[in-house]
């Protein structure tokens, strides 16, 4: 479970009102007690543990005056499976996403830890007015919208 609001979080953070929450990723807003900046903080619980059993590795039997099977050999080829960390909704992806990106408009990753079981990114606050709102502003034109 995520600490309750007024929580400092890793020695720094404190944890404020929850902004919005989604599949288990939860946003609040906090502050940065180092320099009094506002951020948000996103959490959400620690995903257990994946234990995938290992499939079984198809062994090919090349007879001694062949160099490779032949294209009418049946041989079940074994192919490996990994998961991914960033899998959407979840704190890895945000993060990843925020780094890959890197882009001056987006906020910058201040932050990442794990506490009572529950793991946290913490990232600038933006600044501007969101994208949903700039969106349905009436005085909005087409250009100023997709560009």
């Amino acid at each position: 479970m995520p600490a309750k609001t007024g929580t400092r979080l890793n020695s720094r953070f404190e944890l404020g009102e929850l902004l919005v929450e989604r599949q288990g990723v939860s946003r609040y807003r906090g502050t940065d007690q180092t320099n009094g900046h506002p951020v948000v903080i996103v959490s959400a619980p620690m995903p257990e543990p994946i234990i995938a059993e290992a499939a079984p590795i198809a062994a090919v039997v090349v007879a001694e005056d062949d160099i490779m099977p032949g294209f009418d050999d049946e041989v079940p080829i074994a192919t490996a499976i990994s998961v991914l960390d960033d899998v959407w909704p979840s704190v890895a992806w945000e993060k990843s996403l925020l780094e890959k990106t890197n882009h001056p408009a987006l906020p910058k990753v201040l932050d990442q830890f794990e506490e009572d079981k529950t793991e946290y990114l913490v990232i600038e606050w933006p600044l501007g007015e969101t994208l949903w709102d700039a969106w349905d502003d009436p005085n909005s034109t087409a250009e100023m919208r997709y560009t």
